[in-house]
């Protein structure tokens, strides 16, 4: 049975939202331990960095492993080379970049192992009927686990059984899970869209999803919205109930379910009351807390562009005071910038 696939978790980045441009991606490998990118300084990396390299492909979303800036240029440009990699991947040119402040939403972890029916997981992103895929984190490197499907789910935990034909290992605590991501647009014909996905994976119709352009992020390109009107076993025909702007539905646009993509809070820079302190105009209100990072944007003629980011030292009801993180700061940053916060928020 397919699973469901929270957009942007795992899942990859896309600078159009969250650094401002196209999807990070690795673009030149002279050899397998050194490698470029396409971001630099410009874009907020800095040398030593940490980051996460996915692969999207038609069906899935497949986390790699992670990856270390050796030398970040201003010119959309980084040398990094490979950390820690899943046994038998060697990345290639095409692979996504993804920041570290939304590995949340691409990995979480196994809590409890009763028996291999009864696995729970803290990840905050699964759902029922999700597939996840187990691996461990050893001093020797990433060892696959398995896979398992999701039985159960409530906010960020899951009770989970193993596919027994996947299991390499025995799962234990502490093992990482990411998830398989199969929910996509199979075909397009005027306004009827054809989904890959049917009543085994527990559609019927009158259900209604979002769907997305595939720029992978936590904050994606929302293309529109769908209806089902016919689901079979493994498909779904659906009528479209609107479109964004500018936007016509394609083949492979990534489809979830409306209640389980929350949107992004965005606010403003209303004070600085000290040089490295920003005060912003949302707070607990909008469900933040203290420790959230927020990245900061800047409009001008149209167009967002990165600044930096702050990280929330207090927050109150409809306000908050954050802290600039000076290493990340590409301009100073001043009132009226446009703030968004990095994770999404339920």
């Amino acid at each position: 049975m397919k699973a469901f696939m929270l957009f942007g978790l795992i899942f990859a980045v896309s600078r159009t939202a969250c650094l401002g441009g196209p999807p990070i991606k690795i673009t030149f490998m002279p050899r397998p331990d050194v490698f470029e990118i396409s971001a630099g300084r410009d874009d907020g990396l800095q040398k030593g960095q940490k980051l996460a390299v996915i692969r999207d492909d038609d069906n899935t979303v497949t986390f790699l492993g992670q990856i270390e800036v050796l030398s970040a240029e201003s010119r959309n440009f980084a040398v990094c080379r490979p950390v820690t990699l899943v046994p038998g991947v060697v990345l290639k040119e095409g692979d996504q970049v993804v920041p570290p402040e939304i590995l949340p939403w691409l990995v979480g972890r196994v809590t409890k192992v009763t028996s291999n029916d009864a696995v729970e997981v803290l990840f905050h992103a699964a759902g029922r009927e999700d597939r996840l895929r187990v691996y461990r984190e050893t001093p020797r490197g990433i060892v696959e686990c398995g896979q398992l499907k999701v039985t159960a789910a409530d906010k960020d935990r899951c009770l989970c059984k193993a596919l027994p034909k996947t299991l390499k290992t025995v799962i234990q605590p502490g093992d990482r899970v990411t998830q398989i991501w199969r929910w996509r647009v199979q075909n397009v014909d005027k306004d009827v869209v054809t989904l890959s996905v049917g009543s085994e994976d527990g559609l019927s119709a009158g259900n209604r999803f979002l769907v997305y352009r595939d720029s992978p992020c936590v904050v994606g390109t929302r293309a529109g919205r769908i209806e089902v009107l016919k689901a079979e076993p493994e498909s779904s025909v659906c009528k479209v109930l609107a479109l964004e702007h500018g936007f016509v539905f394609e083949k492979g646009d990534v489809v979830v379910p409306g209640n389980r993509f929350p949107r992004p809070v965005e606010g403003n820079v209303v004070a600085m009351p000290q040089p490295e302190t920003v005060e912003v105009d949302v707070g607990t209100d909008q469900k933040l807390v203290a420790g959230d990072v927020l990245k900061v944007l800047r409009t001008t003629n149209g167009s967002s562009s990165y600044i930096g980011r702050v990280t929330i030292v207090k927050a109150d009801a409809k306000k908050s005071l954050c802290r600039v993180d000076r290493i990340q700061q590409l301009l100073p940053i001043e009132t009226g910038d446009r703030m968004e916060s990095y994770r999404e928020i339920p």
